[in-house]
């Protein structure tokens, strides 16, 4: 051995040791099989240098640089005689232990216990630094005035101490010898106790097959790797050939360490796992695993409920293929793939039989050394929810009745018009008022219900006339208002206008009564004076008055003239509301002469409003206005008295 170490600046000691140190390591290599041990020791100037080996092949040329890395990787500070068992398994993987006089403190509860291999080399440390080295100069040679016997005597009894089972049998499978486990020696594995056999053990059914089978296996030469459950613990076993020091296999070298700390803790992550997945499974809404394209890897019964697929037709399509529009997905999946989360984006997927499902969507990602893993979709079904909020929309913006747009929804078109009108002056459109002439006589005679069939099929006509893009809505009543878009110049929304007359001139049917319908028209051209659809309505419904004053069945293009005519009206509305109050109307009386007798027959009592700035005013400017506000009732009771009054005074 010593030919092939380099020695300079390590310190010396007998050869005696050096080769009971190397027996030592031999055996342990045996123990573990591994190919090489070594006793690893720092030397004067810092160097790592192996000072014994298991066989005579020095270590490779890299092995002792590679170790002083893997030390400082560890922050193990290479002080001067500081000692190592250690063997390279690998190129950068290592399996080491110090060289000390006492065992190692245990590890704490519910932290993983040390491999088969590093607990005997931390066995093969203890062997060598309680031989010493003769020098009590070194660090290593505490204890090293024992004789071999009392070192043989405290070795047994440090490893009784360490807390794994290690014993060894013969070919017949008879155990030879039996220590570890400290306290629990007693009552850990009492089929393994010197003089057993293990094949008896196995009939008596205290011994598993299964343990019999490794056993035999080991002496067959493999290294076999197994797990024992004794009572309510966990070991992790490992089998090797036992040799002597020729070779030749003589039985088998056991050792169990107690894994149960792992096994429960896996335990209980398998218990964990179960119910995640239980949760998973049983979750209200579809979740969904994919990977960073988008393929699907897994998803949840919600989920494929949600869409109508079976888990096999799912799993392995892209997940865009079920949304109507994939430029949603890719934009979720390019979020998330730098590192952003998604939450609640709206989106439409298409079930399995081609309904559409309206859903929000919430996503992340999963990482790993930088790069997304996988991407984990949850999705929400609103579809109810968004049908009903349609549902609301539909009806706030729909008439009862006549399923038209209503007076919101068509003041909204007349709204987007004008912004379209001030952004482009060229555009032309028109707004239609139109009123059914006398409808009341309708509700009076056949009753409101005959009214209501008779709105529908009005309505129904109407909406045969106009073209794509126009609107047509009930206002209200017996109103109903158009929308008429790039229509020309006034004498095309004329031209409109006697087609719709024309149109409800044909006869309805009313329960099996014909009616004949006419209707009042005013029109409003678009122009850039309006900011607000009130205000062209507003013009719309002056022209229909004017209209309708001329009437029945007319229809007028608005001008400014009506608006001020309409303004002089709504004064003299307001101020007939109070003129009775005011006592500014006032009777005058015509006798009626009998021409036979040239004597008065009676009086004619005719009715004057004496305004208080206009002067009088004649019946034929305000009758109709009365009659149409309704005044016309308090109006003729105090025309009664009035004249009552006069005859009785007479």
């Amino acid at each position: 051995m010593s030919a092939h170490i380099d020695m300079t600046g390590i310190t010396r000691v007998p050869a005696d040791i050096r080769n009971r140190w190397n027996e030592v390591l031999r055996k342990g290599s045996r123990a573990v099989d591994v190919a090489s041990v070594y006793l690893w020791e720092v030397d004067d100037r810092g160097r790592v240098r192996a000072i014994a080996a298991s066989d005579d092949p020095p270590p490779p040329r890299d092995a002792a640089r590679e170790l002083e890395v893997a030390l400082r990787n560890w922050k193990v500070s290479p002080a001067f005689g500081r000692r190592w068992i250690g063997s390279r398994l690998a190129p950068g993987q290592w399996c080491i232990a110090p060289v000390r006089t006492a065992p190692a403190e245990p590890a704490p509860s519910g932290i993983e216990r040390r491999s088969a291999q590093r607990l005997m080399f931390d066995l093969l440390g203890l062997c060598v630094g309680l031989m010493g080295d003769g020098d009590h100069s070194s660090p290593a040679t505490v204890d090293s005035d024992l004789t071999d016997r009392e070192r043989r005597v405290r070795v047994a009894a440090i490893v009784d101490q360490i807390p794994a089972a290690i014993w060894t049998t013969d070919r017949d499978l008879r155990v030879t010898s039996r220590s570890g486990l400290g306290r629990a020696s007693s009552s850990v594995f009492p089929e393994r106790v010197a003089g057993f056999s293990l094949v008896d053990q196995n009939a008596q059914r205290t011994i598993t097959a299964e343990s019999i089978a490794a056993h035999r296996r080991a002496l067959e030469g493999e290294s076999v790797s197994y797990q024992i459950r004794s009572g309510d613990r966990w070991y992790d076993s490992e089998l090797t050939p036992l040799r002597n020091s020729d070779g030749t296999i003589v039985g088998v070298i056991g050792m169990a360490i107690d894994v149960t700390d792992r096994e429960r803790a896996l335990e209980d992550a398998r218990r964990s796992r179960l119910e995640l997945e239980d949760f998973f499974e049983s979750a209200p809404v579809g979740i969904t695993w994919t990977s960073p394209d988008g393929t699907v890897l897994r998803a949840n019964h919600a989920e494929l409920e949600l869409l109508g697929y079976s888990r096999e037709e799912y799993v392995g399509r892209n997940v865009a293929s079920v949304h109507t529009n994939p430029e949603i997905v890719a934009e979720i999946l390019r979020r998330l793939a730098h590192g952003a989360s998604v939450k609640s984006i709206e989106a439409e997927l298409r079930h399995a039989s081609g309904s559409p499902r309206h859903v929000l969507i919430s996503a992340n990602a999963q990482f790993e050394g930088g790069h997304p893993q996988t991407m984990r979709l949850i999705t929400r079904d609103i579809t109810e929810h968004k049908l009903a909020t349609e549902q609301l929309l539909r009806e706030a913006l729909r008439d009862s009745l006549t399923d038209l747009p209503n007076r919101t929804f068509f003041a909204e078109r007349v709204e987007e018009a004008i912004r379209r009108k001030q952004r482009d002056p060229a555009y032309a459109y028109a707004v239609v008022f139109l009123d059914l002439d006398d409808f009341k006589l309708v509700n009076d005679s056949l009753g409101h219900a005959a009214g209501d069939l008779l709105l529908v099929e009005i309505a129904a006509r109407l909406q045969s006339f106009v073209r794509p893009g126009d609107v047509i809505a009930r206002f209200g009543g017996d109103e109903f208002t158009l929308l008429l878009e790039d229509v020309g110049d006034a004498a095309a929304v004329e031209s409109a206008a006697r087609r719709i007359s024309n149109r409800l001139s044909s006869p309805f049917t009313v329960n099996g009564r014909e009616i004949f319908v006419t209707a009042s028209i005013g029109m409003a051209l678009g122009d850039l004076t309006y900011e607000h659809p009130d205000e062209q309505l507003r013009d719309a419904d002056i022209a229909m008055y004017a209209a309708k004053a001329q009437g029945r069945s007319r229809f007028r293009l608005f001008d400014v003239a009506m608006r001020n005519s309409a303004s002089a009206r709504l004064g003299l509305e307001t101020d007939l509301r109070s003129a009775l109050d005011r006592g500014e109307l006032r009777l005058v009386f015509q006798p009626i002469m009998a021409l036979d007798s040239g004597r008065v027959h009676s009086f004619e009592a005719l009715l004057r409003w004496h305004h208080q700035t206009l002067g009088v005013i004649a019946p034929q400017q305000f009758i109709p206005l009365a009659e149409r506000t309704g005044l016309i009732v308090p109006i003729g009771t105090w025309v009664l008295q009035e004249a009552c009054r006069h005859a009785q005074r007479w």
